[in-house]
């Protein structure tokens, strides 16, 4: 049963960004709940330091490429390391764990070391770098609409409509200043709380899809539409419209010069109608000869 629903897809799709774990190397950690919270099939990008059977650590950093073996904790606390430091432990600038080198008081090694991620868990991955401003992380996460995992993701269509929500932990603790939002939807190019479309798409309305801000409206029309009001306020207008209403505006929108050429055609045949409908019957009326 459970099984069955994994593959109907009904389990929540995990983005799990954080600063240390993968970051560096440009990657996020790609989790999934169902029944049980999990990550997704693969090798994650953090794996443990700690040597549990020899009670040390495994790695350290490359004194011979960095200059140093360990961090200090008095440069940790007091902000001294800074994101262009190396401050992690990634292949090519760790050595295995020297329990003979000279240790002094205050030397701190991380808990997790960085490597490439594998399989499913390596589907998200950061745009750029994530950097920490003013106070906030600003980070890009991109990943493939349909990354062929569809056991681990929620694979994503075009005009498709998702609930998505976005949580925040500050501190780095997992049980304390716990942000949450509410739920919202997001839209793969139709209306939605989010909407997303593909990169490099032209500016305007897609097919079948109703555009009306104000600078599209005809002078005359700011003043005299009855949502004008709404629409500058930046209000949907499914505010105004019911559904069925808007898909009739949409067809309208896209057809406009086709249903502007039939209307003129229905005039003009109309009107000859009427002419030809009023000489039959004048001719067929009797006509009175002159005296």
């Amino acid at each position: 049963m459970l099984k069955a629903q994994r593959q109907a897809g009904y389990f929540l799709d995990l983005w799990h960004w954080r600063s240390h774990r993968a970051n560096p190397i440009g990657m996020s950690d790609d989790q999934m709940v169902a029944e049980v919270r999990g990550g997704d099939d693969g090798k994650s990008a953090a794996g443990t330091n700690w040597d549990g059977e020899h009670k040390q650590p495994r790695l350290m950093f490359d004194a011979a490429a960095l200059g140093y073996k360990a961090l200090k904790w008095q440069d940790v606390a007091a902000g001294r390391i800074d994101q262009e430091s190396v401050y992690y432990l990634v292949e090519g600038q760790a050595v295995p764990f020297d329990a003979q080198a000279e240790w002094t008081e205050g030397d701190t090694l991380p808990r997790r070391f960085l490597r490439q991620p594998e399989g499913s868990k390596a589907d998200i991955k950061v745009q750029g770098k994530g950097r920490w401003a003013d106070g906030h992380w600003n980070v890009t996460l991109s990943r493939a609409l349909d990354t062929g995992h569809p056991l681990d993701d929620k694979i994503l269509h075009d005009h498709g409509l998702y609930e998505v929500a976005f949580a925040i932990h500050r501190h780095a603790t997992g049980g304390r200043w716990h942000y949450v939002s509410l739920p919202m939807t997001l839209g793969l190019g139709r209306s939605a709380d989010i909407v997303a479309e593909r990169e490099g798409r032209p500016p305007g309305p897609v097919p079948g899809q109703v555009t009306c801000f104000p600078q599209s409206l005809a002078a005359s029309e700011q003043q005299t539409h009855a949502g004008a009001s709404d629409i500058s306020r930046g209000l949907p207008v499914h505010t105004r419209h019911s559904v069925e209403q808007l898909q009739h505006y949409g067809i309208e929108r896209e057809f406009a010069e086709e249903i502007r050429s039939q209307w003129l055609w229905t005039l003009l045949a109309g009107l000859a109608l009427i002419l030809g409908v009023g000489f039959a019957l004048n001719m067929a009326l009797p006509q009175r000869k002159g005296v």
